[in-house]
Parts: C-alpha cells; sequence; structure tokens
C-alpha cells in the first residue's frame, strides 16, 4: 500500500478475481469504482440486495393481503430510512460516485447499505422470547462467518496471521464478482478491502496500511439501537481512522452498532488482538489466550447470553460447532501455524458431531462460504480464495499489500482442502447448482441436480433427501415427496432435523387427505422438548389444530445451500 501507487485507478483480473485501485475523495474513489466494474456492480449483490426484502415480505403468510403487503413494504422501507440517516455523509458521497458512475439508483443504493440492519431488525422485532418465529418476516441466518488470528508462539514464524470465511446466503451473487479493493483516500489510511462488485463504502474484512486487520461476524439478538452506525460503515472507519488497537476500540465505543455484531481486530505491530462483542449499546472485548482467538457467531461474554436469539439450534449448533472444531485444529498445530495451515483449517469439512466429513454437517467451511481471506501482514502478502461456492475448498491466490507487485505475484498459491471423499465435492457443486436453479424457480431441473447428488452420497447424507422431498412438493409431487421425507427421516440422526422432516411428513400426509397419520406426526413433534425445540412444537401444534393446506406450498422457503427450509410455515 506504497504511496506511489496513489495515482490514476485500475483494474485487472487474477485468477478470476477483480482487483481495483481507487483514489482520492469519498466520492471519487466511488465514481472510479463504478467507473471500472459498471457492467458487473448490478449483476452481482446488488442484485441480491435489492429483491430479498421485498421476497421476505410477499412469501409472509402475513401479509398476503395486497393493503397489508404494501403497508409492510412502506414501514420497512420507512425504517430503512432512519437506518440511513446515520450513514456517514463521507460514506454517503462513497455510494453518490458509484451511482452516478452506474447509473444506479441512489436510493436503492443507500437502501441496499443498510440492509444489514433491516435484516436485525426484523430479526429483532419478529422474534418470541428465545427463537426467532420461522417466518420470511424474523429473517433468514445473513452471515456465518469463522476467524482465526494467531501469532507468536503458536504460529511456524512467530508471524501474525488473519484467516476469515465470510459466510453468506447471497449464493449466486457476492462470489460470481469477487473483488480486492485498494483504496487511497486524501483524508485517513490507506486500506484493502475483500468485497464484491459494488460494495463501496463498507467494509466486511480488509487491512490497513497500519497493518490493522478488520472482519464482522454477525451475532443474533433482541437488542436494537436504532441511532447507532450501521455495521458495514464500521469497518470502513476502522481501516481509514485506526493506527493500533487503542484507537480502533474508541472508534467502536463511540459509535458501537445497530444490533448483535463480534468485530476481529488484530494489530500485526504489536501482534495482538481482540474480538469487540457488540449487542446493541453494550459492548464487551476478549483478548488473545495462549496466542490465539477464535470468533465465530456466538456471543463468548456471559453478559450478553440472556439476550441472543436462537433462530433455530441448527445456527446455533452450528457455531459452536466450529468453534469447539477450530480450537481443536489450533491444539493439533500449535507453534507451526502459517497460511498454508490456516487454508486448510477454513476448508476443513469435518463434522465433530457426526466424527466425519459432511455436506451438511456443523463443519468450518459451509457450502454459504462466498470469501475466505488469509492476511500475513509481516510478509506484506495475503491470499484469496478462488472458486465457486464454498470458496475455502479452492486454491487461495496470493496478493501483495503493494498494487502493482499483485499483478505479477504468482506463488505461492495456497492449496484449500482436499476431500477424502471425492464424491463429496462433486455432491457440493451440484447442490450449489441446484440451489441456484431453485432460486430461479426451475425446480425441475433443480430436482435433478439435487437427484444427482443423493446417488452419489446415498442415505448417509439425508438432508438431500430431505430438500429431494419438498421439491417434489413445490411440483405437487405428494407420494414421491412422501417417500423421499421418510427415507430422510429414517437417515437422520439429528433430533431437530428428525422433528422439522416429522412436520413435514404430517403435512404430506393432510395433502393426501390422511388426516390420522397427519396427527400422528404432529403428536410426535409436540412431544418434543420445549425449551430446545419450541419452534417447531407451535408449527406441530397449529397441524394438530388445522390440516396443512395446499395454498400453502407457495409459502416453502427452500435455501438448498444450507439444507434448509427457511420458514418451517
Amino acid at each position: 500500500m506504497h504511496v506511489q501507487e496513489k495515482q490514476k485507478s485500475d483494474l485487472f483480473i487474477k485468477s478470476g478475481i477483480f482487483c481495483i485501485k481507487a483514489a482520492g475523495n469519498p466520492y471519487k474513489i466511488g465514481f472510479q469504482h463504478g467507473n471500472l466494474l459498471k457492467e458487473y456492480t448490478e449483476k452481482g449483490v446488488y442484485k441480491f440486495f435489492s429483491k430479498y426484502i421485498d421476497d421476505l415480505i410477499k412469501s409472509d403468510r402475513r401479509t398476503h393481503f395486497l393493503p397489508v403487503s404494501a403497508l409492510f413494504s412502506k414501514f420497512i422501507k420507512t425504517k430503512s430510512q432512519k437506518f440511513i440517516q446515520n450513514i456517514p455523509k463521507e460514506i454517503k458521497d462513497e455510494i453518490r460516485g458509484l451511482c452516478d458512475a452506474t447509473g444506479m439508483n441512489y436510493k436503492k443504493a443507500l437502501h441496499s447499505f443498510v440492509f444489514p440492519e433491516t435484516i436485525c431488525y426484523l430479526i429483532s422485532k419478529f422474534s418470541g422470547k428465545r427463537f426467532a418465529l420461522k417466518t420470511h418476516l424474523s429473517g433468514s441466518a445473513l452471515l456465518g462467518c469463522t476467524s482465526i488470528i494467531a501469532s507468536s508462539e503458536a504460529t511456524e514464524s512467530g508471524e501474525l496471521i488473519h484467516a476469515r470465511n465470510f459466510d453468506f446466503l447471497g449464493v449466486g451473487y457476492w462470489e460470481k464478482y469477487p473483488l480486492v479493493s485498494y483504496i487511497f483516500p486524501d483524508d485517513g489510511f490507506s486500506y484493502i478491502s475483500v468485497s464484491s462488485a459494488g460494495i463501496v463504502g463498507g467494509v466486511v474484512t480488509g487491512i490497513n496500511e497500519q497493518e490493522i486487520s478488520y472482519a464482522v461476524h454477525q451475532n443474533y439478538t433482541d437488542e436494537y439501537c436504532e441511532n447507532n452506525l450501521p455495521i458495514l460503515a464500521l469497518g470502513t472507519l476502522i481501516l481509514k481512522y485506526a493506527d493500533n488497537l487503542d484507537k480502533a476500540k474508541e472508534i467502536i465505543l463511540e459509535n458501537k452498532s445497530t444490533s448483535g455484531w463480534s468485530i476481529v481486530i488484530s494489530d500485526n505491530k504489536t501482534k495482538e488482538a481482540f474480538i469487540a462483542e457488540i449487542c446493541g449499546n453494550d459492548v464487551n472485548f476478549r483478548y488473545m489466550e495462549n496466542d490465539f482467538l477464535l470468533c465465530t457467531n456466538s456471543f463468548i461474554s456471559p453478559e450478553f447470553h440472556e439476550k441472543e436469539i436462537i433462530i433455530n439450534p441448527l445456527l446455533n449448533l452450528s457455531s459452536n460447532s466450529r468453534y469447539q472444531r477450530l480450537n481443536q485444529l489450533i491444539r493439533e498445530h500449535y507453534n507451526f501455524i502459517s497460511p498454508a495451515i490456516c487454508a486448510k483449517f477454513l476448508g476443513d469439512r469435518y463434522d465433530i458431531t457426526s466424527e466425519k466429513e459432511r455436506i451438511f454437517g456443523y463443519s468450518v467451511s459451509q457450502n454459504f462460504t462466498i470469501s475466505s481471506v488469509i492476511f500475513a501482514p509481516e510478509r506484506k502478502s495475503f491470499w484469496v480464495a478462488s472458486g465457486i461456492t464454498p470458496v475455502c475448498n479452492y486454491d487461495y491466490i496470493p496478493f501483495s499489500f503493494d498494487y502493482n507487485t499483485s499483478k505479477t505475484l504468482e506463488k505461492p498459491v495456497l492449496e484449500g482442502t482436499i476431500f477424502k471423499n471425492n464424491n463429496l465435492k462433486e455432491s457440493i457443486n451440484l447442490i450449489i447448482q441446484a440451489h441456484e436453479t431453485y432460486e430461479n424457480k426451475d425446480y425441475k431441473k433443480s430436482f435433478e441436480l439435487l437427484n444427482e447428488a443423493k446417488k452419489l452420497c446415498g442415505t448417509k447424507e439425508p438432508t438431500i433427501f430431505f430438500l429431494c422431498g419438498l421439491v417434489c412438493l413445490k411440483m405437487n409431487e405428494y407420494l414421491k415427496s412422501l417417500d423421499l421425507l421418510q427415507t430422510a427421516y429414517d437417515n437422520e440422526l439429528d433430533v431437530y432435523k428428525s422433528g422439522v422432516i416429522k412436520l413435514w411428513l404430517g403435512r404430506v400426509m393432510d395433502l393426501l387427505g390422511d388426516r390420522n397419520k397427519a396427527l400422528k406426526q404432529y403428536r410426535y413433534v409436540r412431544q418434543m422438548n420445549k425449551d430446545v425445540y419450541g419452534d417447531i412444537i407451535e408449527l406441530a401444534y397449529e397441524g394438530l389444530k388445522n390440516p396443512y393446506k395446499k395454498k400453502y406450498i407457495k409459502n416453502i422457503n427452500l435455501n438448498i445451500c444450507n439444507g434448509e427450509e427457511i420458514t418451517v410455515q
């Protein structure tokens, strides 16, 4: 990130990764970004942002009547406008520059920038005491994410390393146009942001010229402070203005954020790091122990445990399992951790609950890992994974902190995790394709792809049978759906997933007109532990009162890459 690089804007593409240089005031930086990436900006993540909230509202059973849907849309836009008011002017200027260069609608771009705030608001307000109601309006898991920081005694050379997976449900959008941005602002430190085409003014993963690294993780809480800083803006302020950990803390405490977040910060100069756990207006800091620090998507600070919302038990189990698995991996490789080893950590597919590699297990690598980065500031280098989702299982391409050097830097490429069972990697590719075709409402093609994955994996991956069953339901093939769901149930070992399958078995039996058999399925779910599985028990009570009807099928909101039906409504 040398000063002499602060010249005109530039673009090159390396192993499918876009790399740009932008400099000047915020408006110029945004304009240069848009000018260089104009043809990709609206095809990518902005397309996902712009349609996601509308799809949530249209698909929710409570807003099916047009007047209600229109009123709720207006309400959400009003709330979103409130969040927009908290965006700093310098960041609004950068977004304005992007829009002027691309022709994008400025108001829509601002609403997209506060997308995380809108989702967090829905999660916090449309939730029960402990469980987020399983509806579209409660939102789905917005971010997953895993961070590892190791230094000194933990690493092979004593260097500090910050490795990070970014897990996000924008599969098919974000990772299609991966981006490394070298930013040289007139005011503040230069910095590198790893994101996707069109992301300006905000940072999810990055490092600045003072060797301060940054990553954001989402937590789920019922706390919401709508007057605080939007989370994407926080990353930008830290990288532009923090030259040490104390200054980063100062910026966090001064601005906080709207809901539940964990901010992972390291300083290569001191080989130290911290995690700021933010819960609305409250902030707790966690520090390195034994020269390493880990973060997933659960608050570690006991003060925040009562404020966390369990979106569903699977998400909570995933976060905890990733944290435990990383602890195992760190201890197994302690004293020998290197960037190459971290690449293996990020792509790890081992599920500690079933003790084997899984497609739909609780592993570090997830089916919606859309960006993976490893910073090694001592080497003035970093690596970005290049490939289809999950990108962490492909090669990591080397980049330099110096923009021009990055153009010709070819070695070393870090190898992502190699599957012991090659069928798993092929199956994951089929599942990602099935996810994208399902999102385009091509249910027949989606089923065909899932069926191929099912043949490769057999009953060892019962979630694929579950997904096939629900896609059949979307195509009104009830008997076929029933058979697939029964196979999924017969082979599923996870208690929560088994309960979800039982719920759907009851619903399909209702559709087939066999009310007595349907009631048996609902009664089975009703007897589960209410403290742990309260959300599906509530839905089973609904099934006991009223049979599931054909008109509800359109509400099925299947997230294939994550192996879940998000709404279960």
